[in-house]
């Protein structure tokens, strides 16, 4: 048991490539832990708002993230810099990352899919 003294996560997610849970917390922050260590690995402002929703890519280099900012954001964890942002019409509730690099994720009652080029299909 880790205390993540950043209150109840939002949202949390595993790194298939390196098993690191990804959580997601109310003042945008996510942050990522292994089991090994009582402190995070990273902490990362993703969003102006809690974060709602966190995926990763099957490769591990990728994370993608929503918030209550109406944002879907897709991260390079190697260097930990934002690389794409979209507006979306209300916050992300769950997301998903496809063998083939597609992003799918709820709004309420819409699911939106977001191909490799960055335009919604």
């Amino acid at each position: 048991e880790l205390k993540t003294r950043m209150g109840q996560p939002h949202s949390m997610a595993q790194n298939p490539w390196n098993a690191v849970m990804h959580l997601g917390h109310a003042n945008g922050t996510v942050s990522m832990w292994s089991p090994s260590m009582k402190e995070p690995l990273v902490k990362m402002l993703c969003h102006h708002g809690p974060v709602t929703a966190i995926a990763s890519d099957n490769t591990g280099r990728h994370m993608v993230t929503c918030g209550m900012d109406n944002q879907l954001k897709i991260w390079d964890i190697r260097s930990y810099k934002n690389s794409l942002s979209y507006h979306t019409h209300r916050p992300g509730g769950q997301l998903a990352v496809s063998a083939t690099g597609l992003i799918a994720t709820s709004l309420g009652g819409l699911v939106q899919i977001w191909g490799e080029d960055g335009l919604m299909l």
